[in-house]
């Protein structure tokens, strides 16, 4: 007998139920080739086994840029500048070509938020060798409707003011509600920062042209050590520091390091543990997202060196400040992959680093599985599209347009639907 608090119950307008699991004790892999068990696909239609990438959601898709990759049928790496866009309905990845190559985009560890006001921004990153050629550009993923389509470039902002140094490893938040952002901390491969910088968006003038005014809030980090790959939320008026790390020292997770917006110095905030698993372990290089209040931490390196992986998953309320150890695991340690949470409340991980589950863990590879799992119960729209779409995702081809139509959804899935013998 299932308990009331592992289901959710959707009642129909014709009077029905639908109950819906949500105490899965695996992340879901998400399969862009159904036939394909493993999850881990080698065709060219699917972006290659990357890490050190960067994801996010806009509407029904997640975008995929940059990382390293391992090379198809070759040993060894390489530097992607490749854009790749997931349709989440049905997990379909289509290659993006840019209008104009990236110049301005380091493609390996940079920042890269999702805002509803001014699209996908991105700041920092490098290429490779790590910390040679660093992007100090504050640049935005423009996405243009034409008669062809869509069209894909990315542009670099006009900065003025103290822009923040060139750096990756960074962090990036946007404060939409004040027109303005936050970048903390990063590398330039040889001095870690925890300097934080505030980007104004100004009005757009004649040119009509997104112009951002930086400011440098504080470079006296007290109590505060400079890190990279660690991930950054705004709570309450502060930017909350999560993790991260430098050549051979890891950040805590339950000692929360802050900068208060209003008076602008460092701070800790102490927070609750689980009451059976204690605090999350210290790391870097791993995953963050949040949905609502909820603050999802994903894998990550336990070790400076990288030796050692993790593949848990906890949960941090941010109305209490209380960890919660998430039953679920990562499908294997995981290190540079990168998650998003989309607007149902569904957390996408994607591609990284794999570590085994030896007594003594070592790095084995790349991956570009798709694992998720859900924050919130889906709305049933939501279910019901992803379960038609997938589940008979051989015979049907969708278009972008059912995407964001139901009526356009049902007109193409219904010919295949029909078409289906029910034993």
């Amino acid at each position: 007998m299932k308990r009331s608090n592992d289901y959710k119950v959707f009642e129909t307008k014709l009077g029905g139920k639908v109950y819906f699991d949500i105490q899965n004790k695996m992340p879901q892999i998400e399969r862009s080739h159904p036939d394909n068990l493993l999850g881990e696909p080698k065709c060219d239609c699917c972006p290659p086994a990357m890490s050190g990438h960067r994801l996010a959601i806009v509407g029904n898709y997640a975008y995929v840029y940059g990382g390293l990759c391992e090379k198809r049928d070759q040993e060894g790496f390489r530097i992607s500048t490749d854009l790749w866009r997931l349709r989440l309905v049905d997990n379909t990845w289509k290659r993006i070509p840019l209008k104009d190559e990236a110049y301005y985009f380091a493609p390996v560890s940079y920042a890269w938020i999702a805002t509803k006001k001014w699209g996908l921004l991105t700041f920092g990153g490098t290429g490779f060798p790590f910390g040679v050629s660093i992007n100090d550009k504050l640049c935005r993923l423009s996405i243009k409707n034409t008669k062809d389509g869509c069209e894909y470039n990315v542009v670099p902002l006009n900065a003025y003011g103290s822009s923040p140094l060139a750096t990756y490893g960074g962090a990036l938040i946007a404060d939409e509600d004040n027109d303005c952002i936050y970048y903390v901390g990063g590398t330039n491969g040889h001095e870690y920062y925890c300097d934080v910088y505030r980007g104004d968006f100004l009005p757009f003038g004649d040119t009509n042209t997104t112009k951002v005014y930086w400011t440098l809030l504080t470079s006296h980090c007290f109590g505060v050590a400079g890190r990279y790959r660690h991930e950054i939320v705004l709570y309450d008026n502060k930017i909350l520091i999560f993790g991260g790390g430098n050549i051979d020292t890891l950040y805590s997770v339950n000692n929360i390091s802050y900068f208060d917006l209003e008076e602008n110095n460092f701070g800790v905030l102490k927070t609750t543990p689980d009451p059976t698993n204690n605090f999350p372990p210290k790391r870097d290089c791993f995953s963050l997202v949040r949905y609502d209040n909820l603050v999802f931490l994903m894998g990550g390196r336990a070790t400076p060196d990288g030796r050692s992986l993790l593949d848990d998953i906890w949960c941090l309320d941010l109305s209490t400040f209380t960890w919660h150890k998430n039953s679920m695991k990562l499908s294997f340690r995981t290190a540079f992959q990168a998650s998003a949470v989309d607007d149902n409340g569904r957390v996408y991980v994607f591609g990284g680093q794999r570590g085994s589950y030896s007594p003594q863990p070592i790095h084995i590879g790349r991956t570009n599985m798709i694992q998720s799992f859900i924050a919130s119960p889906p709305s049933l729209k939501s279910i019901c599209q992803r379960f038609i779409a997938q589940r008979y995702k051989r015979g049907i081809s969708l278009s972008d347009k059912a995407v964001y139509s139901p009526e356009m959804f049902v007109k193409e899935v219904l010919p295949h639907y029909s078409a289906i013998k029910i034993k």
